[in-house]
């Protein structure tokens, strides 16, 4: 612990004791965090939400074709659209955390853009996702609960009806976000250049 002196107004002179933060040791160097990031952010997270859209698409081909009357093929449907639309924004944000785009010198600041078209979007499907396991979930544990009553309380309308809730308000829960995030232009000082970024 390291002391400092501290006068007074009065002329008093008395110790006091200066709080540091501990130093942080980083067990990657920058070099080697900028590769780790690099192979984990453009093509890993490129790759793996590519098979997610595709898994997804076949998946929902699969739930169009089977008799989507029962509550449980609804559901699923529904939250194969929604880990879709999160795939579909995560290779958008795999595609802007190229460090190339980033070194491209396009007048836009880059995370500023990944946040507003790919993460805000991505969270909200992945909220939505979790949303519909909650609600599989639970019409599972009343199946065991309640299992001669369960068709009566879980009906397909009353799934299509929870699914198109789930969506609206999940979405409706960003709009402010969206209605008050925007990019506009602005000078970046240390490259003496005008870009674009978020407000």
């Amino acid at each position: 612990m390291e002391f400092a002196l501290n006068k007074s107004t009065d002329g008093d002179i008395t110790l006091k004791p200066v709080y540091t933060s501990p130093t942080v040791v980083s067990l990657l160097s920058d070099p080697v965090w900028q590769l780790v990031d690099f192979v984990m952010s453009a093509p890993v997270l490129g790759i793996l939400s590519s098979f997610g859209i595709g898994a997804n698409i076949i998946n929902i081909m699969v739930f169009l074709k089977q008799d989507l009357s029962k509550t449980v093929n609804v559901n699923f449907l529904a939250l194969c659209v929604a880990d879709l639309g999160s795939s579909v924004f995560m290779f958008w944000e795999s595609v802007l955390y190229n460090p190339y785009l980033q070194k491209s010198g396009i007048p836009i600041g880059l995370e500023d853009l990944v946040y507003l078209t790919a993460a805000l979007p991505s969270a909200v499907f992945s909220r939505i996702s979790t949303l519909i396991h909650v609600y599989i979930t639970l019409e599972r544990c009343l199946c065991i609960a309640m299992p001669l009553k369960i068709k009566e309380i879980f009906t397909p309308n009353q799934s299509i009806t929870t699914m198109a809730g789930i969506y609206l308000l999940s979405t409706l829960s960003i709009l402010p976000m969206y209605l008050s995030g925007y990019l506009e232009l602005s000078i970046n000082p240390t490259t003496n250049t005008t870009v674009y970024k978020s407000s």
